[in-house]
């Protein structure tokens, strides 16, 4: 059996701005286009399954337009036979009140298949699949298991079905949680490495998401695939981008970049904020990089600590969409004093806040913690997680 996994796909995805501009409309189709070009593949490499590891949608509340969307090209797949797996990540899961999603529509028109694990005097079960619900299905001779996205308890579920795994089956996990790389707080949705240690080594494949950039994960002896979002959901987005197709036969694992948006990604780094100093530079970068028709213009701008950049950034941007560019967008960041000739040496936004809570007589000594909360509460979207990541910062600088 051939299975493309693939994840993130935000459909109906709208960025910020005028909802009449030709970057909105644009950028609003470039989400299902990607997906699009999933599914042809899929077709042309004879597929037998997709799975999609969550965040198939951008929002639970969905419009008209992007849900005919979706299901025009779900069922170019349920036509071609191909059948899906998938589980709910964080933009479309489900709350407590809540007794179904736009996922369960796509489910009861024959779409996909939905795992969910079910909770009983509070323990988490995998029941079999009924054609309905459940959270364990068996195909062609190989069981899938799906755990959507759970943000703090992601350890327990993955505890429980650690148990019930036998290593003598062939299982496939799906799961909607990043792997986190950081030693102290740890982001809602983000699991440590050692605690996906109750798969290794009954897990065939183990399809992840979450993460919006391409990773690979190693256990001692099973992988965590993430294939990253095939759209940029945010233009700062960088790494590789796509989907995997396994082999349950061979067990090969092969890996596509996704058709996206072109997105040039530039950097200017100057020794004043002076004008006529950024005009040169901004004219030399064009003429090495031209901006391409329909593309993402990014120009990252480094300038010394505690200097002005003397521009309407503006003009640019809008020079940039004249040449062609569906957008241009320009970001300034300041340079530390001893910056050298890399990337590294931006004084970032993480450097910034740093500085500031590291000044207050209070919170000073736990800087890090502080900063780390901040940027973690920026990012969540559901209140339950803010609370626990609020109650953490609390016990560390109480300790």
């Amino acid at each position: 059996m051939k299975i493309l996994h693939c994840s993130d796909l935000h459909l109906g995805r709208k960025v910020s701005g005028s909802i009449y501009s030709q970057y909105f409309k644009a950028r609003y189709e470039d989400y299902f286009s990607s997906f699009r070009a999933i599914v042809d593949f899929a077709i042309s490499k004879d597929i037998d399954m997709v799975i999609i590891s969550g965040d198939i949608f951008d929002k639970k509340d969905l419009s008209p337009d992007s849900l005919e969307k979706a299901e025009d090209i779900f069922k170019i797949l349920k036509d071609a036979n191909i059948k899906v797996i998938a589980i709910e990540g964080n933009h479309d899961r489900l709350f407590d009140f809540e007794s179904s999603s736009w996922l369960d529509y796509l489910k009861d028109k024959n779409y996909m298949i939905i795992l969910r694990p079910s909770i009983k005097d509070g323990k988490v079960f995998f029941e079999p699949w009924n054609g309905n619900t459940g959270g364990m299905v068996e195909i062609d001779g190989v069981k899938f298991y799906g755990i959507g996205y759970q943000g703090i308890n992601f350890p327990e579920y993955i505890e429980s079905l650690g148990q019930i795994l036998d290593a003598g089956d062939r299982n496939i996990v799906v799961i909607h949680a990043g792997v986190s790389d950081q030693q102290t707080l740890i982001m809602p949705g983000f699991v440590e490495l050692k605690d996906f240690s109750p798969f290794d080594g009954k897990c065939l494949y183990i399809a992840s998401g979450h993460a919006h950039q391409k990773h690979i994960y190693a256990l001692e002896k099973s992988k965590i695939f993430i294939p990253g979002a095939p759209e940029y959901w945010d233009l700062s987005e960088s790494g590789e981008k796509g989907f995997f197709i396994y082999d349950t036969e061979d067990g090969s694992v092969d890996f596509f970049e996704s058709k996206r948006r072109l997105k040039i990604e530039k950097t200017i780094k100057l020794e004043t904020g002076n004008a006529d100093e950024f005009k040169h530079a901004f004219s030399k970068m064009i003429e090495e990089n031209p901006v391409e028709t329909n593309c993402i213009y990014m120009v990252n701008v480094g300038i010394p600590f505690g200097t002005f950049l003397d521009i309407n950034i503006n003009e640019f941007e809008n020079e940039m969409e004249n040449m062609g560019a569906l957008k241009g967008k320009i970001t300034v960041r300041q340079l530390s004093d001893h910056a050298k000739h890399d990337d590294k040496d931006y004084i970032d936004l993480y450097d910034i806040e740093n500085s500031i809570v590291s000044k207050d007589e209070k919170f000073g000594k736990h800087s890090g913690s502080v900063v780390e909360v901040i940027d973690a509460l920026k990012k969540i979207s559901l209140q339950e997680d803010a609370f626990k990541i609020i109650d953490d910062l609390f016990d560390k600088i109480t300790e």
